[in-house]
């Protein structure tokens, strides 16, 4: 069995509660006892890959799909950032989600992304 860890900046209302980068925590994350992460990439100021060659063997998935925007992402852009992050991690060692799941609490984070685009994210 794996156990995974997922990193979130936040959903409430399609906003994040902060907003960080993994620079100075990447060190410290990849210690912690874990079989994988999730990890939040579906921002271009968050994408600095280079920061997965710092895991121990540790699976990754990458949220690259924004469950926040109504804007859908442009395919290229997704397949961009995966082969970029393909250059730092072994494509068997990721798998690709959205950046949140889309089951949150109806009453706590209401996203404000209409359900017919989180339909279309699943289905690209």
């Amino acid at each position: 069995m794996d156990i995974t860890l997922h990193f979130c900046q936040g959903n409430l209302r399609s906003k994040k509660f902060y907003d960080a980068k993994y620079d100075g925590l990447v060190d410290s994350i990849f210690q912690l006892p874990f079989s994988g992460f999730f990890m939040e990439f579906d921002d271009e100021k968050y994408c600095n890959f280079s920061l997965l060659e710092k895991r121990q063997g540790q699976k990754i998935v990458l949220g690259l799909v924004n469950t926040q925007s109504d804007e859908l992402e442009d395919k290229e852009v997704l397949l961009k950032r995966l082969e970029e992050a393909n250059k730092h991690v072994d494509p068997k060692q990721i798998c690709i989600a959205t950046q949140y799941i889309f089951a949150s609490p109806i009453r706590f984070c209401l996203n404000r992304s209409r359900q017919f685009n989180q339909r279309r994210r699943t289905v690209a």
